[in-house]
């Protein structure tokens, strides 16, 4: 079950079920090669950062991916997410860029496909702070 590849309608179901929560208030999906970095990133950015500060981070998927993959499912994921705008995932995903195209990046890194790549969830819930 490990070894299974991970597809976008897989982990939409996983971002489905933490988006539920009626404490969750906002959530961002993103690619990173340095959890413990943009997991602290997500926990002290704040208004003077323009960016949320949200204590709640979780990897979706549980093996390393090379650049490629990881930026066609994170575009794959936004586009699951922003195509009903009534779902819970549209009303609840980050309102500073859900109204917006979504934008390939490897966070000002080449790809050079030795870096392994994670996708998380990021959210804030209700109180937190």
């Amino acid at each position: 079950m490990g070894n299974r590849v991970e597809t976008p309608d897989n982990l939409l179901k996983t971002i489905e079920a933490i988006v539920r929560s009626p404490l969750l208030e906002e959530y961002n999906i993103g690619i990173t090669v340095d959890l413990p970095r943009r997991k602290g990133q997500y926990r002290t950015w704040g208004p003077r950062n323009n960016a949320p500060s949200w204590q709640h981070f979780v990897v979706l998927n549980t093996r390393p991916l090379q650049a490629s993959k990881a930026l066609e499912l994170e575009q794959d994921l936004y586009n699951l997410i922003t195509n009903d705008r009534r779902s819970v995932l549209y009303r609840k995903y980050r309102g500073d860029t859900k109204h917006k195209p979504h934008t390939k990046s490897l966070g000002g890194l080449t790809d050079d496909n030795e870096r392994p790549y994670y996708i998380y969830v990021a959210w804030g819930n209700v109180g937190d702070n």
